[in-house]
This record gives C-alpha cells, structure tokens and sequence, in this order.
C-alpha cells in the first residue's frame, strides 16, 4: 500500500466518522439506531459485497461478507450504540488535533475505519481468502441482542482471527477484559409516618446496613493493577413521599469480575447473600470475562509487529477492568485483537479521539489486513 492510498483511507476515516456521530444512536432513540445500521449498510452499496441485515429483540446488527459464509478468514467488529449525551454532543467538531463528540472514542472512530477498511480490502483479496464486518446495535446494553445472538445461535466468528478495537487505549493490546454481572437487590420494611419513626421499619436503613456488610466482603480494587473483583452501586430508588419511612429499597449493582471464579460461583454468592438480608434478587445482564487465546500466535505476533514498527515503539499487553462484545467470539477460543487508539472522557461530555493517533490506528489495521489477506 502506498502513501496516497494510505492518506485516502485515513481521510475517509475521518469523513465516515463524523457522519457516524451525527447519529443520535442511543437506546432510547431506537428510531435513530435503525437508522444509524441502515447508514452503515448502505455505505456498501454497489460494492459487491454481502449486506445483510438482523434484527433480534428489536436490536439491530448488520453483516457485511467478501464470501457467502458467517465465518471468514478475519472478522472486523465494531458497534453503532452509544450511551446517553446531550444534544450538543452529537454534532462532531474538531479542535486541538482532536475530534470530539458521542462515539468518538466508543467506539465510532473505530467502527468507521473497519467499514472503510472493509470496502477497500473487500474486494481486494487473494484467491481463498475472506473478509467480514460485524456492526452491533446493543454492546452498550451488554450485547445479548447482537454478539449474544449472531456468534451462538446463528454460527458468526472468524476461521483465524477477529480485530476489535474496543478497549487498549493508548495502543496497548488486551490480554483480559473482566466479566460483568448486573443485579437488583429489593429490600423490604414497614411504612410509616416520618414523625413517628419507630412504628415503621426503614427499608433504605436496612439496605444499607447490609451494603456495607457487602463492601467488607468486597474490597474495591484501588487502580487498574489491581485485578480484585468490583462491585458499585449504580442507582438506588426509594421512597414516595417526603413525610413517609421508605418501606421499599431497590438497588442496581454492576459486578465486575476477572476469570478464575465462574459467574456461576458469583451468582450463588449475591443469591445467597440476597436470602441472608431477606432481599428479593433479580439478574439483568451477566458475562464471562475476556481472555487472549494464543497471546504468542502468529496473528498477534503480527499485528504486534506492525503497530511496533508503526508507531516507533514496543507495544505494551495489558490487562482492562472495561467489557466488550469480545468475551462472544474468546469462549469459542478464537483470538480476539484489543487495541485502539489515544482517545478520552469516555460516556462523558467532550468525549473525543486525537485525530493523529487515529490515523495511526488506520495505518496498522490497513497494514495487518494487507499482509494477512492480500
């Protein structure tokens, strides 16, 4: 690959991903993720490439194939979803050689150079080989829609490896990503008038007498070496009037977890801890961690090399607190290459990516798929 063609994918890069961001592609806009996914699919138009489109549980996904098959050689993954922003952070705007914006950095910079990358290599490949890009709609909401769908029940993966660049910011590659188990404790009590408290049982009171207890049994980690389980508290809902003992708590946890313990161990832990308190327990969402199979494989070695020599240094593994739909394709044992680019303020406003290290992002990718595939 040459200079000029090189330059030509990193500007369509950047073109594709502000399009991308413009799209308001929460979940609670599902009008806007439809149309986020059929943007996506009709990027391919008259490419002689495969589109296809799911929907499952009202979650769009699309699939684009070199080859009529749900497992080709290299599967490019990426998601269209992102978390709730205010209205201002849908409109991409650059400044500081950075691109800021909702999705900027999770992850539609990243999804954009896959889809550009996926046109230019598509139709490029040497004989028997075979290229694929999966675009989820839910990664956001744990993916069960899409990856928990496509890869168990309709036989999606890759034959060698997938590349998907949620997670090693800073151009680091990820060897473990922890699983996640997303729970409700409700805890019950007695209502009562506020001036007479002592008629009443506090529900509130009674949840968090037994969260602290929990917090002893659990730790929380101090910083990213510290590779400990997690649990925090993420909403908490009680109470229907200002003069009233709260007679019922409900409370949101996000468990985080590295391999080791099942989640089926960790589910009979809060289920029994539940029972102790007399809480009712209710899942949500929960998933196994992440783990690189073949770490010293030729295709991590690969790519290894490439972004070494790209980026003049020695790209560091690491292990990442975060999740992605990777955790799908590695119980199937396939290799899964984590790596993305200098990006920040993740889920928060004035999210962005720094255009130059994207460029470089573009440049390794290119250049892996180059030697792998054609």
């Amino acid at each position: 690959m040459n200079s000029k063609e090189l330059k030509k994918l990193q500007d369509e890069t950047l073109r594709l991903s502000k399009k991308l961001i413009r799209f308001k592609s929460t979940h609670s806009r599902p009008a806007q993720l439809h149309k986020a996914a059929q943007f996506c699919a009709d990027y391919y138009k008259d490419s002689g490439l495969r589109v296809k489109h799911y929907m499952h549980k009202s979650k769009p996904s699309v699939l684009v194939m070199s080859e009529n098959t749900m497992k080709p050689d290299i599967l490019l993954c990426g998601h269209i979803d992102v978390v709730e922003a205010e209205l201002r952070d849908f409109t991409p705007r650059v400044k500081g050689g950075r691109l800021y914006g909702r999705g900027a950095g999770d992850m539609k910079s990243y999804t954009a150079t896959l889809m550009v990358l996926m046109k230019h290599f598509g139709g490029r490949l040497r004989d028997g080989r075979s290229l694929g890009l999966f675009i989820a709609g839910d990664e956001e909401q744990g993916g069960l829609a899409s990856a928990g769908y496509l890869v168990p029940d309709k036989g999606l993966d890759a034959k060698e490896c997938v590349v998907l660049p949620d997670g090693g910011r800073g151009f680091k590659i990820v060897t473990e990503q922890k699983g996640v188990y997303w729970f409700d404790y409700v805890a019950h009590g007695n209502g009562a008038h506020s001036a007479r408290p002592w008629d009443g049982h506090n529900a509130v009171e009674k949840f968090f007498d037994a969260y602290e207890e929990m917090k002893e049994k659990l730790p929380e980690p101090q910083d990213k070496h510290d590779w400990r389980p997690s649990i925090v508290l993420t909403k908490i809902r009680s109470g229907e009037e200002g003069n009233r003992v709260p007679h019922r708590c409900d409370a949101t946890f996000d468990f985080r977890f590295p391999a080791g313990k099942s989640i089926a161990v960790w589910r009979k832990f809060f289920k029994a801890f539940a029972k102790k308190k007399g809480f009712d327990f209710n899942e949500q969402v929960y998933m196994e961690p992440f783990k690189l199979y073949k770490k010293g494989g030729k295709h991590v070695k690969s790519y290894k090399a490439i972004a070494d020599k790209v980026l003049g240094k020695d790209v560091p593994f690491v292990t990442e607190a975060g999740a992605s739909d990777a955790r799908y394709f590695s119980h199937n044992g396939t290799t899964v290459l984590i790596m993305s680019a200098r990006h920040g303020n993740i889920h928060s406003h004035d999210e962005w990516i720094e255009i130059a290290s994207l460029r470089k992002f573009v440049e390794i990718n290119a250049r892996f798929l180059e030697e792998q595939l054609t």
